[in-house]
């Protein structure tokens, strides 16, 4: 029936808690009447070294402490009476790669000095709520796109199987999906064309689809359920006329009403598509 050549893209739930981390606790904080001492350990920040981390503008050290001194760090100070108080927020750097498996640090740390008795009064921590990507899970019933070549009676054409026709006769092709009524989604071909290759990249090609126009005078596309059907004569290609033709297709799943799968003439129909985002994309590659 067909090969997929491509990846799918999915769209996920992400799902995160910001956690203070682990073992961070008010007795290692202490301060006096100009700066935050904060005394933390590997086990406080697992994945990291000291110098990925910083309070305020100030790295910690290799042994994850730190003198924060609250004008050179940039930490807020409060005077009320006879107590001082400090805060500023304890961070790690913004990762570089393209993944990461360290959990982002970031809460915020307190300290109020008194004064009178010079001696550090009260300290806390607390999380600093800021979005976070976390874990990935599935958020309602799994998706899947396909093409599918109909016979002459209707039926699907079988996997690994060719679709035997005349050159000018009309082919028939099917587009869907697995739980697309339950979700609230309508799949679509945005693209469409035939090489006499496997190779989605040959340099023959032949558009019957773009941006949901036909682009080929028997090409039509019509609602089919929560899919589509599209027609078309078939040919074959002049650089071979026995080669087998080989059909690639864009396939798209968005919300029903979002306004997917509209054919627009020229400009405009390419301005209005770049604001649809689907749910789903899929290539897919079928062989008459």
């Amino acid at each position: 029936m067909h090969c997929i050549l491509a990846t799918l893209v999915l769209v996920a739930a992400c799902q995160a808690a910001v956690d203070v981390p682990a073992g961070v606790l008010t007795h290692q904080i202490t301060c006096d009447e100009t700066s935050i001492k904060f005394a933390g350990d590997q086990g406080n920040f697992p994945r990291y070294a000291g110098a990925d981390l910083s309070l305020g503008a100030c790295a910690l050290g290799d042994d994850f402490s730190v003198n924060a001194d609250f004008n050179a760090c940039g930490l807020l100070k409060v005077v009320a009476g006879n107590k001082v108080s400090f805060s500023g927020a304890l961070v790690s750097v913004a990762p570089t790669s393209v993944i990461t498996r360290r959990k982002p640090i970031n809460i915020l740390v307190g300290c109020e000095y008194d004064r009178v008795d010079k001696k550090t009064a009260s300290a806390s921590v607390q999380p600093n709520l800021v979005p976070i990507v976390g874990d990935i899970s599935q958020d309602g019933a799994t998706i899947d796109l396909y093409l599918n070549l109909l016979n002459g009676d209707g039926d699907v054409v079988a996997s690994g199987n060719n679709l035997a026709v005349e050159v000018g006769e009309e082919v028939t092709a099917v587009v869907g999906g697995t739980n697309l009524d339950a979700l609230g989604l309508n799949a679509y071909a945005t693209n469409c064309y035939a090489t006499p290759s496997e190779d989605p990249n040959s340099a023959v090609r032949y558009d019957l689809i773009r941006d949901n126009c036909p682009d080929d005078a028997t090409a039509a596309v019509a609602a089919s359920g929560n899919g589509q059907s599209i027609s078309f004569e078939s040919f074959s290609f002049t650089s071979d006329v026995s080669a087998t033709v080989y059909l690639h297709c864009d396939l798209q799943a968005c919300e029903a009403g979002a306004g997917c799968g509209v054919c627009e003439s020229n400009r405009k129909r390419r301005s209005i598509a770049s604001f649809r985002k689907p749910m789903m994309s899929k290539f897919v590659t079928v062989r008459m």
